[in-house]
Parts: C-alpha cells; sequence; structure tokens
C-alpha cells in the first residue's frame, strides 16, 4: 500500500470516529457496512471487512481526558478491591 493511501484511510477514520465508535460503508472499495473505526484509550483502530479490501490499520492517538479519567477511575476501585 502507499504511504499516501494510508495517510488518507487514517484521516478518514480519525473524523468518523472522533464521536465514538464507527460501522459504515467502506469509501475506498465501495462495501456496504463493512468499514469500522473506533478511537480508544489513545489508540485508533480501522478496518473494512470486506474480502480484498486491503484497508485498516491501528495508530497510537492522544487520549481524551475522559479516558484519563475512566483509568484514573477504574484504578482506584480496583485497589479498592485488595
Amino acid at each position: 500500500m502507499k504511504k499516501s493511501n494510508w495517510k488518507k484511510h487514517r484521516e478518514y477514520a480519525e473524523a468518523v470516529s472522533a464521536q465514538g465508535p464507527h460501522r459504515g460503508d467502506c469509501p475506498f472499495c465501495g462495501g456496504k457496512n463493512t468499514f469500522s473505526a473506533t478511537c480508544e484509550y489513545g489508540t485508533l483502530m480501522y478496518n473494512c471487512y470486506k474480502l480484498g479490501c486491503n484497508v485498516g490499520g491501528r495508530f497510537d492517538t492522544d487520549m481524551t481526558a475522559a479516558e484519563i479519567r475512566g483509568i484514573c477511575a477504574q484504578r482506584r476501585v480496583n485497589q479498592r478491591k485488595r
């Protein structure tokens, strides 16, 4: 895959997953409801499930404040259980 292609894939995945997990048509191969993207805990993951479409990847990103607060809260709960 050309470098310019993965940049386009990543930019699209970042855009559609900005409001939460996304599932929809793949704009690169035209597959219906085959593209998914999610960005959680500092990791952007995206993939097209259509056979023959090679769109997919994983990138580290910045975590949101809400994600950091959630991790800290979960650690506090886990420590109390000990």
